[in-house]
Parts: C-alpha cells; structure tokens; sequence
C-alpha cells in the first residue's frame, strides 16, 4: 500500500504562500511599468492620457523615428554608450587592484578597510547628491561628460569592490604560491591567476 505524501505544516505552508504573493507583488511592480512603457511608445499622447494600460490601436513606429529625428536621440545614446563604457573601465581599474590587496590581506588593517568600503552601503545617494553638485561647480565639470565619467565610478566602487574581493577569496592559495614560484610578480599574479577566474565578478560589477 503507497505511503501518502506528508504534509508540510501549517506554518511553512502560510510562509510558502506568504512568500509567493510577495514574489508576485514584486514581479508585478517591475512588469507594470514596463508594460506601460512599451505600449505608450505606439501611442499618442491623447491615448496615453486617456487610457494608460491600453494596448495601442495601432503599432505605428512613428513616435520612434520622431524621437531620434527631434530629439536628436542617436547623439544621446552614443553620449550615454561612451559614459558608461568609460566610467566601467575606470570602475574595474580601481576596483580590481583593490579587491585583490584586500582578498590577500590577513591583517587588521585589511578588514578596517574593507570595512570603510562596506560604509558606503550605509550612506544614500540622496544625500551625497548636493555636495556632489557643488565640487562639480566649483571645478568647473557641470554639464560634461568628465563629471559624469568619474561619478559613475564613485558611486560604485563600494559595491565593486565587495563584490571582486569575495570572489577573489574563493581562489586557493596555492594557485598563487605557484605563480610565485615561477617568478610571477604581484601585477602578473593579478592578470593571470586571478581575473581569469573572477570573469563572473567581473561581469556582475
């Protein structure tokens, strides 16, 4: 005779559902918007307006050649491509050489600073957001590329680092210490030993 499944209690079933409709709720707040996004692109702004989560009568693509032809959008894709290649590469080159010296450091000194860079969880872009402004106007970068350029990775060196360094820990030793052995210096042991491995970090930075 089969054995009946057992069920789960009472409690783990409300937190299972409890967590679903949470799962859901959030799913639902990013999908909303989107969807809103995507159908007011085929749409008038009569029809925006009048019926908001509509689907268009028509998908006409005139909004979009209207966009790139007024509001000169190529030039401003092609300014926000090259800010944000710029301002990755400028993130990794910083964030790398740090998260390695961190990820080799055993000493107190190490963690103080890897804690320093855990801080700046704590502080909200809100807040840096004005004294920000005002360094920029007074060094004469407002309104260009180079402030934006170097902000970028400012604000996502803290992340970075955390990040790369707690992949860099999961790197045997031993790796290294072979590496050194064979006459590797520091930079030599970084680019050949470690970024390899770390291609997911790098990529989620």
């Amino acid at each position: 005779m089969a054995r009946r499944p057992a069920t789960l209690p009472l409690r783990e079933r409300i937190g299972s559902i409890t967590s679903g409709t949470l799962a859901w709720l959030y799913a639902a707040l990013l999908l909303v918007p989107l969807f809103y996004f995507v159908v007011s692109a085929f749409k008038t702004n009569e029809q925006i307006f009048e019926q908001p989560l509509a689907l268009p009568t028509s998908w006409d693509l005139s909004n979009f050649t209207t966009a790139i032809r007024q509001a000169d959008l190529g030039l401003a894709v092609a300014n926000s491509a090259i800010t944000t290649v710029a301002a990755l590469a400028l993130t990794l080159l910083l964030a790398l050489p740090a998260s390695f010296a961190l990820a080799r450091s055993r000493g107190r000194a190490g963690r103080v600073v890897e804690g320093v860079f855990a801080l700046g969880f704590l502080i909200p872009s809100s807040a840096a957001l004005f004294p920000t402004f005002l360094l920029a106007a007074a060094l004469g970068l407002f309104h260009t590329r180079t402030f934006v350029v170097f902000l970028l990775p400012a604000t996502a060196l803290p992340l970075s680092v955390v990040i790369l360094t707690s992949f860099m820990r999961t790197i045997p030793r031993e790796h290294e210490e072979a590496a050194s052995m064979d006459g590797a210096s520091s930079l030599q042991v970084l680019r050949q030993v470690y970024l390899p491995i770390c291609v997911p970090g790098i990529a989620t930075v």
